[in-house]
């Protein structure tokens, strides 16, 4: 674990400001590949969503409102860690959020294959 920790903290500090901004892009994919992905899934029957503050907006709203809900809230989320992609911070963000993201896509992929 020690181990890991210090690569990770090597790779934020050389990742230029560039990189990071390369890595906003691809959670912007990402993100919409998870949209898509949750609204087949969800009309097909086969999953829901799992986060609360989305399901909110798909229980009240509809498809529509959980898709609205969640461009909103990736394109935010993405618009301010670009801002500060300077800071530590915001890079150690970017780097959960595209763990988080390959998880999920991960999740997806093992979804529709079972």
């Amino acid at each position: 674990i020690v181990m890991e920790m210090m690569i990770m903290q090597t790779s934020l500090r050389s990742m230029s400001s560039k990189d990071a901004g390369y890595c906003i892009h691809v959670l912007l994919v990402l993100g919409a590949f998870d949209l898509a992905c949750t609204i087949m899934e969800i009309h097909a029957g086969i999953a829901e969503e799992f986060n609360p503050i989305l399901r909110f907006f798909l229980d009240n709203f509809g498809l529509v409102g959980l898709s609205v809900a969640k461009i909103l809230l990736t394109v935010s989320a993405c618009i301010v860690l670009y801002k500060y992609r300077e800071h530590k911070l915001a890079r150690v963000g970017i780097f959960i959020a595209l763990i988080a993201y390959c998880l999920v896509f991960v999740y997806h992929i093992v979804g529709v294959l079972l």
